[in-house]
């Protein structure tokens, strides 16, 4: 149908509305693998638009239609696109707690695989709590289950978010290892998503090492696939992090165009980070 992603995403933002009713109607007249399946499906294109709090209303009309079906797999699906919704808004107890349902039911139903999907998640929530030391366990056994299973993605996806953690908990050379391996089998998939969000990772771990001319290299690359996919959400996120490397360079001026221009698209997507670079902001005003 589509020959291009960019044209997908176009012909997603233009039925949007309609999409987000289909999963409604279809919950209203009883069509509920439908319900869930689109709830599932759109999941992916939400998350990076910035749309979480359609996410979150979607999957929860699905997870009532899984209740129906006595889908108990959909059910976990459904509980696990729940609490990735619930870490954008950052309701991150309601997502600890939708996660954790979620693989209570998989280990029951030994679905490895989705366990470890799930198991992604927490870690991200955790990261999000600056919980990482937790988030480093999920991540390990999440890559355990996908290298099981043969699952390159998952691999790339649970490496990605361990190097992260390995730079938060001060691990720089396993960082930059461990991203290194991720950002391989991503470009390998050709998954540019996931290339996007491990060149973040090792912008950050450079930053970290005070590197910041190598940091914003990686942070620049990033920032171009981003926008080249129309990830509005990793946008801004990456903008702040350009903008810290700049403040810490000592070029406030670049800093504060980069923050500004990442509180623009926070406001857009009424995303919680706009107060806290709102803020930001602030505090380098009254410098």
């Amino acid at each position: 149908m589509f020959s291009t992603y960019e044209e997908a995403i176009g012909w997603l933002e233009i039925e949007h509305t309609g999409l987000v009713e289909t999963v409604h109607h279809a919950l209203r007249h009883g069509f509920d693998t439908h319900a869930w399946g689109l709830a599932w499906t759109l999941g992916v294109y939400f998350d990076r638009r910035g749309h979480a709090s359609d996410r979150l209303h979607t999957s929860e009309a699905g997870l009532q239609a899984t209740a129906r079906l006595g889908d108990r797999e959909a059910e976990a699906l459904m509980r696990t696109s729940i609490g990735y919704a619930h870490a954008r808004i950052g309701h991150f107890s309601e997502a600890e707690e939708q996660l954790l349902q979620a693989l209570t039911l998989l280990r029951r139903l030994g679905s490895e695989v989705h366990e470890a999907n799930a198991l992604i998640a927490l870690g991200v929530v955790h990261e999000e709590q600056d919980r990482y030391g937790e988030a480093k366990e999920h991540l390990e056994r999440a890559l355990h289950l996908h290298k099981r299973h043969h699952e390159k993605a998952g691999q790339a996806h649970a490496l990605e978010n361990l190097g992260w953690c390995h730079a938060h908990l001060g691990e720089y050379p396993e960082a930059v290892e461990t991203c290194s391996a991720a950002l391989k089998l991503f470009q390998d998939l050709n998954d540019r998503d996931g290339e996007a969000d491990t060149l973040d990772s090792i912008g950050y771990t450079y930053a970290e090492l005070g590197n910041h001319e190598q940091a914003r290299t990686h942070y620049e690359s990033a920032l171009t696939l981003w926008r080249a996919m129309g990830n509005r959400y990793d946008e801004a996120d990456v903008l702040t992090r350009i903008g810290d490397s700049y403040a810490a360079s000592g070029d406030q001026q670049a800093a504060r165009e980069a923050w500004q221009q990442a509180l623009i698209i926070f406001d857009e997507l009424v995303q919680p980070d706009a107060q806290l670079l709102r803020a930001k902001l602030e505090r380098q005003q009254s410098c």
